[in-house]
């Protein structure tokens, strides 16, 4: 079944792209629609609506971690930087809001405490097709990292403590470089925001 995404996020062109066999094909820019004619509806797969400051936060946290990857990789990374926002040990900040999750201290690996520059818009672009397919088919079932809330490539990790290998931590999947986990007794569940 094929299904279009418009992207939409702080442009004046959206990106129209096909989601074909779990693939994702980039077609001709078109032109957004003006800001007040996009509906402000919650997704139909996240459970709660993300503002455009969340949106941009969350595609900075994809183009950042992992412009390198497949479009697997990047699905991977949206799913557990939304995981941790439906974590309900709330260990990742007072709030749920995916800015907090993404620039709170060491939690990912490009931030710390600037906001780095785009220099590829093509992988920008990328990002953001993936974001906004992952925000609206998002389903634990169907994610390739299970409810995972944290990652590591252990080809480039610098991390002191190698909290990977802490009894607290438990390996739920690996993909290409990077292998996914979560804490032990850690629930990722819809909540109210």
């Amino acid at each position: 079944m094929n299904k279009t995404v418009l992207v939409a996020l702080g442009s004046a062109a959206v990106t129209s792209s096909l989601f074909i066999g779990g693939y994702l094909y980039n077609q001709e820019p078109i032109e957004a629609p003006a800001e007040e004619q996009v509906e402000k509806v919650p997704p139909t797969g996240y459970p709660r609506y993300l503002s455009k400051a969340e949106k941009e936060c969350l595609v900075q946290n994809v183009y950042h971690e992992a412009r390198g990857e497949s479009i697997k990789g990047q699905i991977a990374v949206v799913y557990t930087t939304l995981n941790r926002s439906l974590s309900e040990t709330r260990k990742y900040g007072a709030t749920n809001n995916i800015c907090d999750i993404v620039k709170a201290p060491y939690a990912f690996s490009w931030y710390d405490g600037t906001v780095k520059a785009i220099t590829n818009p093509t992988a920008w672009n990328k990002a953001v097709a993936v974001v906004e397919s992952v925000l609206v088919s998002y389903s634990l079932q169907n994610s390739p990292v299970k409810d995972a809330t944290h990652y590591v490539n252990k080809k480039k990790a610098t991390a002191k403590g190698k909290w990977w290998k802490s009894k607290k931590m438990v390996q739920l999947a690996k993909l290409e470089n990077h292998e996914f986990y979560k804490q032990k007794n850690e629930k990722v569940a819809i909540r109210k925001a």
